[in-house]
């Protein structure tokens, strides 16, 4: 897949408009897709939003600014442009921070490249052909979603992949999930449980949405997830440590 000026240029409901506004930023095209856009995809479709319409922008949570300032700097040496950020005020969970990216054509190429607009939990949306098909954009992809998205459980103990999708979008969530499934065990060979639905929760608008989840259980498919995969935030790659060196331990191994 090859993304276009003419295609981002679709996306305009008036083609002399599209013209004027992408005329200063047609150094990007063509975009080759590559593992550093996959996981930027991952980081939207996980901890981030996408806004469409009149104006596009995208927004990135974290409560790791090191998170952030990451984000930025691979969007600024792909394509030129910095986004600014601030303290989250809106999240009640805890210090957060949002980076804001206020670029109306690069959010248009983020949506052509598969990152859903709006919510994302009332959202339909699967992970994009060009990274399902391509073993090291995969790779990327789903390190940085099991970074945003996932758990290390010392306990079980298992990897975690937990995400939210509305009732009625049930059937699209638990397809989204078993895409992941299956690219994990084409890829990698990668082994996890079968995609089920766990918790559930009524938002303010009333709508019911339930918790979908897959898990990495088995210690030699742990053990081949940390070869493989493995994470890039600090916190969870040292648990992920611990978890197959004790692993190892058991078998007689040294080392992960």
């Amino acid at each position: 897949m090859e993304l276009t000026a003419e295609d981002v240029l679709e996306t305009y409901k008036l083609k002399a408009a599209g013209i004027k506004n992408l005329a200063k930023y047609k150094h990007w095209f063509p975009i080759e897709p590559c593992p550093r856009i996959a996981g930027i995809v991952a980081d939207l479709m996980a901890d981030g939003h996408l806004q469409g319409g009149r104006m596009w922008r995208m927004d990135y949570c974290s409560a790791s600014l090191e998170e952030l300032e990451r984000l930025n700097k691979e969007i600024n040496e792909l394509f030129g442009y910095s986004g600014y950020t601030r303290p989250c005020v809106t999240n009640r969970y805890g210090k957060t921070y949002l980076l804001a990216i206020n670029c109306n054509q690069l959010g248009r190429v983020m949506s052509l490249l598969g990152v859903p607009r709006g919510q994302k939990v009332i959202t339909k949306f699967n992970v994009p052909g060009w990274v399902t098909n391509d073993k090291e954009c995969f790779r990327m992809f789903i390190q940085r979603l099991f970074d945003c998205e996932g758990c290390v459980d010392l306990s079980g103990p298992a990897i975690t992949l937990y995400m939210w999708k509305e009732k009625s979008l049930l059937k699209d969530g638990i397809d989204f999930f078993q895409t992941i499934k299956d690219c994990l065990l084409e890829h990698f060979g990668i082994i996890t449980t079968n995609v089920f639905t766990t918790g559930r929760h009524i938002r303010k608008d009333g709508k019911e949405i339930l918790g979908i989840k897959i898990k990495v259980k088995r210690q030699a498919e742990i053990v081949k997830f940390a070869q493989e995969i493995k994470f890039d935030t600090k916190e969870k790659q040292k648990k992920l440590e611990l978890m197959v060196n004790s692993i190892n331990r058991k078998s007689g191994v040294t080392g992960i």
